[in-house]
C-alpha cells in the first residue's frame, strides 16, 4: 500500500490554505494591539510590559494543544465521525490545563503595572475563549471539514481588525476597547463552533464520562502541555522587560509577525496524520507516517518561502504599517524572524507524528531540550544584539527543535531498543 494517495495530497493542500488564511487573519488582530499600544502609551518600559502581556494572548491557547492533535488522530483512526469522543477527551486537556492558564496571568498581576491590570484581565478573558475553541476545532480537523475549522476563527480575527480600524478612523480608540472588540469575536467564534459541534454529536450516541474521571485522566496532558510551551515566549519577555536596547519593545511585532507563519502546519498536520492512521497498519505505519511527515513540509514550505522573502524585503514598510514609523531595529529583526517559520513547519508535524505514534516522552524530552538550548542562547545574545538577538535565538531555537524531532521520527527503532 503506497503510504499517500491522491486524496491525501488534496487534503494536505486545502489544510495548508485554510490554515494561511486562519493564521494570517488571527495575529493581524495581536498586531492591531500592538500598533494601538504603540501609539498610545508614554514611554517604551509602559509598551514593553503590554508586550509582556501579550504573551498570556499567545501561549495561553497552546497550553492543551499537545495532546489534542494526539487524541484526534486516534479518534479518526478507531472510528469515523467519533466528534463526540474527540470533543469530551479534547475539553478535559483544558480542564486540566486551566490552572496552567491562570497561574501566569496571575504572575502577571504581580509585576505589572497597576494602570494595566485591565489590560491583563481582558487578554486573560480573550485567551480563555481562544483556547476553548481549539478542542472544537480539532473535531472538524479530524472530520476534514477544514472550511468549519477555519470559518469562525478567521472571521473573528478579521471582524477584529475591521472594527478596531474602522474606531481607529473615525477618532481616537483605547486599547480597552480593542480588547473588548477582540473579546466579543473571540466569543462569537466559540459559540458558533460549539454548536456545530454538539449538532454532529447528537447522531452519534456514544457514551459520556464524567468531569471528575476526565480531569483526572487529563493531568498527564497538562503537564506535557506546559512543557511544550515552557521556552515559547521566552524571547518576548525577555527583550520586552530585560534587554538593554533602546527598541526592546519593538521586537513583539516582529515576533508576532513570525507567529503568523509559524504555525501553517498545525492544520496541516492534523489532516495528513488522520488520513496517514486510518491507512496505515502493520510494517506500513511509520512509513506512512514518515510520508505524512515529508508531504506536510514541502506543502508547508510551498507556502512560506514566498511569504518569509515578502517579509525580508519589505520589513520597514511592514514596520511603518505596524508601528506608524521605521525603525532599523525593528526592521532588522521582523527580516529575520519569520524564517522561523521553516523550522516550525517540520518541528510541528513532527511532534504531532511523535504523539500519534506514541512516543510522547521523546516529544517532551525534545521540548526539555529545546528550553534549555533556548535559554542559553536568551541569557547570551539578547542582552548584546537587542531585538536582532532574539530574532536570531528564535530562529535558532526552531531550528534545534525540528532537527530534533524529526531524527525521532526518522530513527523509529530507537523507541524499540529503549522499550526493550
Amino acid at each position: 500500500m503506497r503510504p499517500l494517495q491522491g486524496s491525501l495530497r488534496r487534503a494536505a493542500l486545502a489544510a495548508a490554505s485554510w490554515q494561511l488564511l486562519l493564521q494570517l487573519t488571527a495575529k493581524s488582530s495581536t498586531l492591531v494591539i500592538t500598533a494601538v499600544a504603540a501609539r498610545s502609551t508614554d514611554t517604551l518600559a509602559e509598551f514593553g510590559s503590554l508586550a509582556a502581556v501579550q504573551v498570556l494572548q499567545i501561549a495561553s491557547p497552546a497550553l492543551s494543544d499537545f495532546g489534542v492533535n494526539s487524541i484526534a488522530t486516534r479518534a479518526v483512526a478507531q472510528r469515523e465521525g467519533a466528534t463526540r469522543t474527540i470533543l469530551r477527551s479534547a475539553l478535559r486537556c483544558r480542564i486540566a490545563t486551566f490552572p496552567l492558564v491562570l497561574s501566569p496571568w496571575l504572575v502577571a498581576l504581580l509585576f505589572l503595572p497597576t494602570s494595566l491590570h485591565i489590560y491583563a484581565a481582558l487578554l486573560f478573558v480573550s485567551a480563555v475563549a481562544q483556547s476553548f475553541q481549539q478542542p472544537l476545532i480539532a473535531i472538524f480537523q479530524g472530520r476534514f471539514d477544514f472550511r468549519r475549522a477555519a470559518m469562525a476563527p478567521t472571521l473573528a480575527r478579521a471582524a477584529t481588525v475591521a472594527l478596531s480600524l474602522t474606531l481607529a478612523l473615525i477618532g481616537s480608540i483605547s486599547l480597552t476597547e480593542v480588547l473588548a472588540v477582540t473579546i466579543c469575536a473571540d466569543l462569537g467564534a466559540l459559540a458558533y463552533l460549539l454548536h456545530r459541534a454538539l449538532r454532529v454529536s447528537r447522531n452519534e450516541n456514544l457514551p459520556g464520562h464524567s468531569t471528575l474521571a476526565l480531569l483526572i485522566s487529563a493531568l498527564p496532558l497538562g503537564i506535557g502541555s506546559l512543557l511544550q510551551i515552557a521556552y515559547n515566549k521566552l524571547d518576548v519577555v525577555w527583550v520586552s522587560l530585560a534587554a538593554n536596547d533602546s527598541v526592546a519593545g519593538l521586537y513583539a511585532p516582529a515576533s508576532r509577525i513570525q507567529d503568523a507563519v509559524a504555525t501553517v502546519s498545525s492544520i496541516l498536520a492534523a489532516g495528513l496524520l488522520a488520513t496517514a492512521a486510518r491507512r496505515a497498519t502493520g510494517s506500513n505505519s511509520a512509513k506512512a507516517l514518515l510520508g505524512a511527515l515529508h508531504a506536510s513540509v514541502v506543502a508547508g514550505w510551498a507556502i512560506l518561502v514566498p511569504l518569509g522573502l515578502t517579509f525580508s524585503l519589505f520589513s520597514d514598510e511592514l514596520c511603518f504599517i505596524v508601528l506608524g514609523r521605521v525603525d532599523q531595529s525593528a526592521s532588522v529583526a521582523i527580516s529575520i524572524i519569520v524564517w522561523a517559520a521553516l523550522a516550525t513547519a517540520v518541528s510541528t508535524p513532527a511532534t504531532n507524528i511523535l504523539i500519534a505514534d506514541g512516543r510522547v516522552k521523546i516529544a517532551v524530552w525534545a521540548n526539555v531540550a529545546t528550553a534549555a538550548f533556548a535559554l542559553a542562547l536568551t541569557v547570551s545574545l539578547i542582552p548584546k544584539y537587542g531585538a536582532a538577538g532574539a530574532a536570531w535565538t528564535a530562529v535558532a531555537r526552531e531550528a534545534f527543535l525540528a532537527a530534533f524531532n524529526y531524527a525521532s521520527v526518522c530513527y523509529p527503532k530507537r523507541r524499540e531498543h529503549d522499550d526493550a
